[in-house]
């Protein structure tokens, strides 16, 4: 009995082994790749070398981490103020907001954040066992890596049919930095279920903080961000354009800390998945509770504020999803059969309220004004344009860059815009890489319905909350093609998974 247990943890340990020496190759092949796209671009232009630094920087801390033998655990503390740092920085700081000092390179806080993350993960990753043992958790995590992965791996492939390859590259590399990694950075450092609440805490109090920044932007009609922008020609045209974008029939878009209304209405609307969470999963006199009532007025008030129409039936769709989730799902463990019906009765509730809110939603999106009806022409036009495109290169695509030129159009303001990411993607890496983008977000949903179909009482709100929040992602896709707030999702839909895999629990009672 002794001898066959001890011959069982051998085993484990060869087989930890092994799945460490399979990581370390795999990042040593990514850092190979990061190389390739660097010695590329310095080669086409010298003068992106400083610029290039961080790429060395990172080969450094990977090298270091080879070297190195430590398993000691991160602890919580460290976790949660790192969780809260990622998360305001890409909530708080505008894409176009650089710090600039005399003869060095501009930075962005949210590339350096993002690499500082992606660079300390891969460093642990390397360095301690259990983080690669997280890595090959299975179940639904080892599903949700897969379709990333995937996704990834035609993002990557779709650059070489592109007429300006290197260029393809480094749109797909920023990609990975910001969104793709995050999946997995949600996964191994806060897939346990004490993060749930603490990132709930932060984005209803990052959604509290911009709905009042865009209020007093929108009481005063001018962004002091923007004024901080760079003054170069390149940010005077961005500045420009923005300021057309910003008027509609006379009404000032808000945007917030973000680069376009459109961003702060999915924000606003994602965010109000997680107040309405909190309100209906706490007591009365619990803060937490307070918190999410304060969210959702908010978060209702910003996506107003932003002068989107998508804002109005994503922050409806997103919370409808939430309370039904919350009247629907059980709240003690039940068998198979009643949990089938349980979720029959989910969806056909669903598809009931949204066939009673078709003839209010068919009017938004043709428009109630003439601008509104314009764009919602325009957005037709762009699929016109696509289509062709989609259908000559169905499998690659053009490669990543080349949607605009191809299905966007101009505005009569003369301003170049393509309104759908989701376009955007078959146009540039084809139909399968479409696919594989929305398996990304939906199956994260997928499984946190089973799963609170099953009374699972542990994080539901948080789970519920995310569950919504995809799916307003996932809709704004079709009217938006700023990616931004995939971060975001990318990060939620690792954790959720790492976290419903590490407690698997047995739906047949």
């Amino acid at each position: 009995m002794y001898e066959g247990g001890l011959a069982m943890n051998l085993n484990n340990i060869r087989h930890l082994n092994w799945l460490n020496i399979i990581v370390k190759a795999a990042v040593v092949m990514f850092v190979v790749f990061l190389l390739f796209i660097a010695g590329a671009m310095t080669a086409l232009a010298p003068w992106l070398i400083a610029r290039l630094l961080p790429i060395g920087i990172l080969v450094i801390v990977i090298l270091t981490a080879l070297m190195s033998a430590n398993d000691k655990r991160l602890s919580e503390k460290t976790l949660n103020i790192w969780l809260a740092v990622l998360l305001s920085t890409m909530a708080l700081w505008p894409t176009y907001l650089l710090i600039k000092f005399s003869g060095l390179p501009a930075l962005d806080a949210r590339r350096v954040v993002a690499g500082l993350t992606l660079g300390a993960t891969l460093y642990f990753l390397l360095s301690r066992k259990y983080f690669v043992k997280a890595l090959f958790t299975g179940g639904y995590f080892r599903v949700g890596s897969f379709l990333v992965l995937s996704y990834a791996t035609l993002r990557i492939a779709s650059c070489f049919t592109s007429e300006h390859t290197f260029a393809s590259l480094i749109i797909v590399f920023w990609e990975i930095l910001y969104y793709y990694s995050m999946f997995f950075v949600g996964a191994l450092l806060f897939g346990e279920a004490k993060y749930h609440q603490w990132l709930m805490k932060i984005l209803m109090v990052l959604a509290v903080l911009i709905a009042g920044y865009a209020a007093v932007e929108w009481l005063f009609e001018k962004n002091i961000l923007i004024q901080l922008a760079p003054s170069n020609k390149e940010f005077t045209e961005f500045k420009a354009a923005l300021a057309l974008s910003r008027l509609r029939e006379g009404f000032f878009r808000a945007q917030g800390t973000f680069e376009h209304p459109l961003l702060l209405a999915e924000f606003s609307a994602m965010t109000l998945c997680f107040g309405l969470a909190a309100m209906l999963w706490s007591k009365k006199e619990d803060e937490f509770r307070v918190l999410g009532g304060i969210t959702i007025v908010a978060a209702i008030g910003a996506a107003l504020l932003s002068g989107s129409r998508s804002a109005l039936i994503t922050t409806t769709l997103g919370g409808l999803i939430v309370i039904l989730l919350r009247i629907i799902a059980p709240k003690v463990a039940l068998k198979k059969r009643q949990q089938t019906f349980r979720k029959i009765a989910f969806f056909f509730t669903l598809s009931a309220v949204i066939a009673v809110a078709i003839p209010a939603a068919s009017v938004l999106v043709k428009g109630r004004t003439t601008n509104e009806a314009a764009s919602t022409v325009g957005r037709i036009y762009m699929l016109e344009l696509g289509i062709p495109s989609i259908l000559s290169n169905p499998l690659l695509g053009k490669g990543p860059g080349s949607s605009g030129a191809i299905a966007g159009i101009r505005t009569g303001s003369g301003i170049g815009t393509l309104d759908n990411y989701l376009l955007a993607i078959a146009i540039e890496s084809g139909v399968p890489a479409l696919f594989l983008f929305l398996a990304c977000l939906l199956y994260p949903v997928w499984v946190i319905f089973n799963k609170l179909m099953t009374g699972e009482q542990t994080s539901a709100n948080f789970y519920a909350a995310v569950a919504a929040a995809l799916v307003v992602t996932t809709i704004t896709r079709t009217v938006l093609w700023m990616p931004y707030n995939l971060l975001f999702s990318f990060l939620l839909a690792g954790m959720v998974l790492r976290s419903i895999s590490n407690n698997p629990k047995n739906t047949d009672q």
